[in-house]
């Protein structure tokens, strides 16, 4: 990663006569010394600088400064919520990081008078932005990233990303958005991520759709999205991390996700799942980790694409297995918080299986199968009445065993058992306690 230096100015009541520098990151930094105005002022000569203008009363005369590795060059300038292109920039060679932060801006104005060429991030989060100028990034054709987070952006203009040629990153979140127009992303521009969490989209409508359809990581958690209108669109996406978690999502049916062939990571949870038919994930061959917790499914059975390692089903109401077949790539699964009473299916295979989490279930047998690499194993809050005693045989490699609260009569493990970590913790019922049972753990 790159280094960035950062300048932050803060103008208030208390501190008016004052500038405050802040390093971002830093390392193998040549310290160079600045002029006396200020203590304990010093400029950062590195590879980039960053413009930090905070001020806690618009209406006010604060001080621009600019640093570009060898001097502190101090400016008034009277900047508004409109008028902000009376901003001294850095008379640097080096690239510029701009932050507008707490400015009360409720325009986002067309920052015309700048080195545009050297700029590559311009953030405006926490304004109280509405409006949004015609082209406002129009001469700043090297912007990587634009973050306008946390104002009061309802609608995105057909214009906002014009003349960008090299953005990445588009943060969008906190604000009160409710759908994304089909052209919104120029045909010229390659855009990585955008994060459109925390807004007010009630449907992946198609059009959306299709307006991100290039991106590759997009944010929708936390708005109200209660259908997902797939199919709709031309041609796939180049969708491979969707995130929606937090939403208002009760079915998934086997067209859902159909326009999403190239996700590796779906986040499902949080929204009050009660049906997801078998073939929903079929299609997504590619998919790695998949995320269900924290809903209400209960009688499901799904069909899993062999590519998944990650898989979350903890916190539902599931009472039957709810996988048709479990992958066989599988590395990590976690399926607490249920009311199962048995796990895995009879022809399951799991060779690659590290993580296992059951607890808070009712399950009393643990299944026959094959756990070549598990190394943790959670079986807390169920039904057991004793450690499983084949543990040794089809976990060979098991490091740690969580029995926690569970209604054992007696404590007796395998003797070829090398835990690392052992917990036997809230144990009423036990009776008995195997001379051997500890003489190995941590060993």
């Amino acid at each position: 990663m790159k280094n960035f230096n950062s300048i932050c100015f803060k103008n208030n009541k208390k501190l008016s006569s004052f500038f405050i520098i802040t390093i971002l990151l830093s390392t193998l930094i040549s310290t160079i010394k600045c002029s006396s105005f200020c203590d304990f002022c010093q400029c950062y000569d590195d590879r980039a600088s960053s413009l930090f203008i905070e001020n806690d009363d618009i209406d006010e005369m604060f001080h621009v400064v600019n640093c570009n590795g060898e001097q502190l060059i101090n400016k008034n300038a009277l900047t508004t919520s409109y008028k902000m292109q009376t901003l001294e920039w850095p008379l640097t060679e080096k690239r510029i990081i701009g932050y507008f932060n707490h400015l009360n801006l409720t325009v986002l104005p067309k920052l015309e008078h700048a080195p545009s060429n050297k700029v590559i991030v311009l953030n405006f989060d926490d304004n109280l932005i509405e409006t949004i100028g015609t082209k406002p990034f129009q001469y700043f054709e090297n912007l990587v990233e634009i973050s306008l987070r946390n104002n009061f952006i309802s609608d995105l203009p057909k214009d906002l990303l014009y003349g960008l040629r090299k953005l990445d990153h588009l943060n969008l979140s906190n604000n009160s958005i409710t759908f994304v127009r089909e052209d919104f992303i120029p045909d010229s521009l390659q855009l990585k991520s955008i994060d459109l969490s925390h807004n007010s989209i009630k449907s992946l409508s198609s059009d959306i759709i299709q307006g991100l359809q290039t991106v590759e990581q997009i944010n929708l958690n936390h708005n109200e999205i209660y259908v997902i209108k797939s199919g709709g669109s031309q041609g796939k996406t180049k969708w491979r991390n969707l995130n929606l978690s937090g939403n208002k999502l009760k079915v998934l049916t086997d067209l859902s996700l159909i326009d999403f062939p190239e996700l590796t990571k779906l986040d499902l949870s949080h929204n009050g799942l009660v049906n997801i038919e078998r073939d929903t994930f079929v299609n997504l061959s590619l998919l790695e980790k998949l995320d269900l917790s924290a809903n209400e499914l209960h009688g499901v059975v799904m069909k899993l694409p062999e590519s998944l390692d990650k898989i979350k089903l903890g916190n539902n109401s599931l009472r039957l297995w709810p996988l048709e077949h479990t992958p066989k790539n599988l590395r990590y699964l976690d399926v607490h918080g249920n009311e199962l009473t048995e796990l895995f299916n009879g022809q399951d295979v799991v060779p690659h299986l590290k993580v296992l989490n059951i607890s808070r279930n009712v399950i009393d047998i643990f299944p026959l199968i094959n756990f070549t690499h598990l190394s943790i194993l959670d079986l807390s809050y169920n039904a057991f009445t004793e450690v499983p005693k084949h543990l040794p045989k089809y976990a060979p490699l098991l490091e740690e065993l969580i029995m926690d609260n569970n209604p054992l009569s007696s404590l007796k493990l395998g003797e070829r058992m090398r835990l690392s970590k052992l917990s036997f913790k809230n144990m009423p019922f036990i009776e008995s306690i195997d001379a051997f049972t500890f003489s190995n753990v941590g060993k």
